[in-house]
């Protein structure tokens, strides 16, 4: 077991049911010692984030799916505390003119749809339209080891059914382009998004041509082919021992191009993928990992460029994410095939 390696702070409330994602057992009690904001505003965008929570039913497969909708908004609504803590996002706020980019987030195993809200709200506040729901049986709420299994071909086939959908919702369809649309996941997610992109025969997943990016974050070894994947961004953590570093290396050299493979050193699975140790603290918040806002404004900025790149041809976005090692010098390695 990894526990937490500091004094318990009682004034910061937490959820009374979380539970990590990972397959290992954490206790926390206590602040991170390297705190991250669930969104920093200090790096944003120019839209205001506005954030909904709607649900949709798969009758087919017997799943409600609980999802979580940011979108570029305009000044209103209710500010949001998620998990007890300011996000700077606004309940109900009014969406900007226009139509965006489609993103649809999937989360990691035992985690849930809010687990990264540091990049699903970036990506709002850059244009973006981000739909995230929880994935049943891979919550923290409800994941059983039996549940895994089912889980690989559920939790893909989760966000084909959204995209069947979205285009009828009031808020989505009517603010989403459904020509440029892009999914990111971490770990289990991770997979979830590589297969929706490229197929995995085996597990019963067919590839969605309607996905044109894909960006997966400490994803596990794919175990299929890759090479019908869309452009593809891969993100490792040097320290991450859930699912390693040769994980996604094997990946990347198996995925078409264009193709981006991004380690972060100190990284571990937890950080700066998710916000992990915003909400809570264990030993992977403390050195010798690396936690901290850099990390973080990086993989952002890498997101960004990335899907700017991918689903609308920006060549200015190209040269800023080739340009990123450099920005980030020390802990960031890119290796990219097709920019």
């Amino acid at each position: 077991m990894l526990t937490a390696r500091c004094n318990p702070v009682p004034q910061r409330p937490r959820p009374a049911r979380l539970v990590p994602w990972v397959a290992v057992a954490f206790a926390f009690a206590c602040d991170p010692a390297s705190p991250v904001p669930l969104f920093d505003l200090g790096h944003a965008g120019p839209y205001t984030v506005g954030v909904e929570t709607l649900t949709f039913v798969d009758a087919a497969r017997g799943r409600s799916l609980l999802t979580e909708v940011w979108y570029p908004a305009t000044e209103g609504g209710t500010p949001e505390t998620p998990l007890h803590l300011d996000a700077h996002t606004f309940r109900g706020a009014p969406p900007a003119d226009g139509r965006f980019p489609l993103v649809l987030f999937s989360h990691a195993m035992q985690s849930i749809r809010l687990q990264s809200y540091f990049l699903c709200a970036r990506l709002a506040s850059e244009g973006f339209v981000v739909v995230a729901p929880d994935h049943p049986g891979t919550t923290f709420f409800d994941f059983a080891p039996s549940r895994l299994t089912p889980a690989l071909t559920d939790q893909p086939l989760d966000l084909s059914f959204l995209l069947d959908l979205l285009p009828v919702d009031p808020l989505v369809g009517e603010h989403a382009d459904f020509e440029r649309v892009a999914a990111v996941g971490h770990s289990l997610g991770g997979y979830a998004v590589l297969a929706i992109g490229a197929g995995h025969a085996k597990n019963a997943v067919p590839r969605d041509a309607r996905v044109k990016a894909v960006v997966a974050l400490d994803a596990p070894l794919f175990k299929a082919p890759l090479a019908s994947a869309p452009a593809t961004l891969m993100v490792s953590g040097t320290r991450d021992t859930v699912t390693p570093p040769p994980n996604q290396e094997a990946d990347h050299r198996d995925a078409a191009s264009p193709k981006v493979l991004a380690s972060f050193e100190g990284a571990s699975h937890l950080a700066p993928a998710s916000n992990w140790c915003t909400i809570a603290d264990t030993a992977e918040c403390h050195p010798p990992y690396r936690v901290g806002l850099d990390p973080y404004e990086a993989l952002n900025e890498l997101t960004v460029d990335f899907l700017r790149m991918a689903l609308e041809g920006d060549a200015a976005a190209s040269a800023r994410l080739a340009d990123t090692e450099h920005r980030f010098a020390g802990f960031l390695h890119l290796r990219s095939d097709g920019l």
